[in-house]
């Protein structure tokens, strides 16, 4: 084995050309695989992380259970954690913001992510934790031992109770996004503030985690059943559980990269051997003419592949590092993206390279192990079938010269068609990366969440400021810098389905009652006309929807199964006690919102004329306004409308431009690490075809010497090899533009399905430089190849052995 390693060592050192080439090769695949493992695994924790730190890392929460229920499910051999908490009172709202009055022990706090990031969690009945944007809202300096003074109350008519305290600040929580976009906040109290409290108000709430994540919903429900807990006080956290199911599913893109990488770097090193095997046929057949054996000779060639991984592993993880170190945090989401590097993706890293180089080198192995003395000393370079074919080519522009080079390209078809195949998936990756990104329209993104040159948003939740808000349309609408405005409504209702439509709604939204939240937005006609070209079945009358009860459902093709014609009924809630119910039908499909709105509840959403929506469904205030400008005078108009949020509480401006041009900077982002990665692959396959035309002249220099001693001019000569290299440059091209584009389609429609403001955009562009590409890189390739071949002259070559 020793003997076969120094040999290996010496046959790599001996062709230095090839080594460095196989080097480069590993280096960069190793590197691809490595960068692409740390983007999928740092941008999977970063999405688990933000559902945690949003949801909890509980799994369920069980509400209303007594101490004899707390303290099994606290020794419950199938239970990792179990957390107390309980909702204690509300404060009383002053500030058109809910704020909850809460305990929770160490376990709790763990489990439902209230982290304490300054100070520690209460301790004496007058000590409170809360978030720092709290004590903003109640204008209290965020700091340990402010004093926040609250009002709160809790029960009902049958018992009610409400107090007032001065607390003391203890901790500060860590922001919870979705609750701050929500307008509610908690505050954490002590076990001593809620064993003060009448205990028939103290409902106590257990969050549990399993030990596994295994069949979650059923364990926990069999847990639940044999301590006679009724099903309808469990609450899943769906999001997380959701998240487990998909963060699968959302590595699928990188998993097919990198099986892309593996393909490509597979190909370029098993021909860079396969050709290294056939140039040195004649000394391998010495070797085994001398004693060695097919084993040997096969181990040898591996020993080499082998000796090169060793440092191109190391260096193309390391490599894979330092890329992921500058790109990671460029990913453009609205939470900074932390790199995630851990010995796994070293491991995973080198034993996916490995096994790439191992595979690569079996068939030359084999090649190599099969050679005898007798066919290495009759090796011509050309295969041949033992017929004599005679082939009628018809007269081309290019004359003989033209037909031996495609002569050439043919002599050895493996070695041709795998440098096209990997020349092919290059330019393949290529167009359907530019082609993705092209689709992607910032404008029509931006337009998603803004409708309007500025967007006005009422944020208030609970507190009627209609008022506020039609004084606002007034002096929008005294403006002469205003072109248009366009108001939309926006409520949450109930719904009731019939048992077919409730059983899908159970499986999607994991309700287990027989009603779920569903969102209605309120249109003018101006609005509802912008969905003429977006209905997807059924037909937009806006006359019967200005005067009936319509809607149009929004939603994907093929979800949820509603049918045009059909009833749906929503409960409205009239006043504090009391609901009634409205009928309506519906009228359309559309896959789009006119007026996008962060006010989604996660349930069915329905489009209905703004009028209606006030009329049937006691929603009197606008939610949104979308306004236009003159350009001519955008400045002054954008004046005028910031002031308008300086004048009342509970309103938002989103400026489009801004938006876009945040857009487009994270569209930019995306664009580099997606092509950094592309070159990075098309290099690989680049590498392939300066392989192939490096040999190719190289190991000809024989032939070349005498086609040049009976009469081929140098210019000749050149064009020859300029023309064969133009073939692997014109076939690669073309099998790219065929494939790519039909691939690139079909990634396209996956992808708008999501993304609704991407439109197709053929990639004739793209085509064009990836063709320019091959074409100089053959030419350049070629040019300095054909240099050096004629410094050594006509004799020299044709004497050469």
């Amino acid at each position: 084995m020793n003997m076969m390693i120094k040999l290996a060592s010496k046959y790599g050192k001996a062709s230095k050309c090839k080594s460095r080439l196989i080097l480069l090769a590993i280096i960069l695949s190793t590197c691809l695989i490595t960068t692409i493992a740390t983007f999928a695994i740092s941008m999977n924790q970063m999405n688990y992380n933000n559902i945690i730190n949003s949801y909890g890392k509980a799994e369920a929460r069980i509400i209303n259970v007594d101490d004899k229920q707390i303290d099994i499910l606290k020794h419950h051999v199938e239970l990792e954690q179990v957390g107390i908490n309980s909702s204690l009172a509300d404060v009383e709202d002053t500030y058109n913001y809910n704020l909850s009055l809460e305990y929770v022990d160490d376990q709790a706090a763990d489990l439902l992510s209230y982290d304490v990031i300054e100070g520690r969690l209460p301790e004496k009945a007058n000590e409170i934790a809360v978030f720092g944007s709290v004590l903003e809202k109640y204008e209290v300096p965020v700091a340990i031992g402010s004093k926040l003074n609250l009002k709160y109350h809790t029960g009902d008519e049958n018992l009610y109770y409400e107090d007032s305290k001065k607390f003391t600040v203890t901790g500060i929580l860590r922001e919870n996004s979705m609750l701050l976009e929500s307008k509610v906040g908690i505050g954490l109290v002590s076990q001593e503030f809620m064993s003060k409290m009448d205990s028939r108000l103290v409902h106590k709430n257990v969050a549990i985690k399993l030990e596994d994540s295994k069949d979650v919903h059923n364990r926990i429900f069999r847990i639940a059943n044999e301590l006679n807990i009724d099903g309808a006080d469990i609450y899943f956290n769906s999001m997380l559980l959701d998240g487990r199911q998909k963060s699968s599913t959302k590595i699928i893109p990188f998993v097919i990269l990198g099986i892309l990488v593996i393909i490509a770097t597979i190909i370029v090193i098993y021909n860079i051997y396969y050709i290294s095997v056939v140039e040195k046929i004649q000394q391998i057949g010495m070797l085994s003419s001398i004693g060695t054996s097919p084993k040997q000779l096969k181990k040898m060639i591996v020993y080499e592949g082998i000796l090169s991984s060793v440092k191109g592993i190391p260096l193309g993880i390391l490599l894979g590092y330092l890329i992921s170190k500058v790109l990671v945090p460029m990913i453009p989401f609205s939470d900074s993206v932390e790199m995630v590097f851990s010995p796994y993706i070293i491991i995973l890293s080198a034993a996916v390279s490995l096994f790439t180089i191992v595979i690569a080198l079996m068939k030359p192995s084999k090649i190599a192990a099969r050679i005898s003395p007798i066919e290495a000393l009759r090796y011509s370079g050309v295969a041949t079938t033992g017929k004599k074919t005679i082939k009628r080519t018809k007269n081309s522009r290019l004359g003989a010269v033209g037909k031996m080079a495609y002569l050439n390209l043919w002599r050895n078809k493996k070695r041709t068609i795998m440098t096209i195949l990997s020349l092919t998936m290059s330019g393949m990756l290529f167009i359907t990366f530019t082609s993705i990104f092209n689709s992607m329209r910032v404008d029509n993104l931006t337009k998603d969440y803004v409708a309007g040159d500025f967007d006005i948003v009422n944020t208030s939740y609970e507190v009627d400021n209609s008022d506020d808000i039609n004084s606002i349309i007034d002096e929008l609408t005294d403006m002469e810098e205003v072109e248009s405005i366009e108001k939309s409504r926006h409520t949450v209702v109930t719904m009731e389905y019939d048992e077919e439509k409730m059983e899908q709604h159970k499986l999607k939204y994991v309700y287990d009652d027989g009603r779920i939240n569903c969102d209605i937005y309120g249109y003018e006609v101006a609005t509802l006309d912008k969905l003429k070209d977006n209905i997807l079945e059924g037909a937009l009358d806006i006359e019967k929807m200005n005067n009936d009860r319509y809607v149009i459902y929004y939603g994907d093709k093929g979800e949820d199964s509603y049918e045009i014609g059909d009833k749906v009924k929503f409960n409205v809630q009239r006043d504090e006690d009391s609901t009634y119910t409205e009928e309506f039908t519906i009228l359309a499909k559309t896959d789009t919102l006119p007026i996008g709105n962060d006010r989604q509840n996660g349930g069915p959403t329905f489009i209905a004329y703004e009028k209606i929506v006030s009329k049937y469904l006691n929603e009197d205030n606008y939610k949104k306004i979308a306004v236009d400008v003159n350009k001519n005078m955008y400045d002054e108009a954008k004046e005028k409308i910031e002031s308008i949020q300086e004048k009342y509480e509970d309103i938002d401006i989103t400026e489009y431009e801004t938006l876009y041009n945040e857009h487009h900077s994270q569209k930019s982002s995306i664009e580099l690490i997606g092509m950094v990665l592309v070159v990075v692959i098309a290099f690989i396959g680049l590498l392939n075809l300066i392989n192939t035309m490096v040999t190719s002249i190289l190991t000809r220099k024989k032939e070349l010497g005498m086609l040049q001693a009976i009469g081929l001019s140098d210019k000749q000569l050149n064009l020859m090899l300029q023309v064969e290299g133009m073939y692997y440059a014109l076939i690669s091209g073309l099998l790219s533009t065929v494939i790519g584009s039909r691939i690139a389609k079909s990634c396209f429609d996956i992808f708008s399905r999501e993304a609704t403001y991407a439109r197709w955009q053929s990639p004739v562009k793209e085509i064009l430089i990836m063709i320019a590409v091959l074409v100089i890189v053959q030419y350049v390739v070629t040019y300095f190849i054909t240099k050096l071949l004629n410094k050594e002259s006509i004799i020299d070559r044709i004497i050469r052995v």
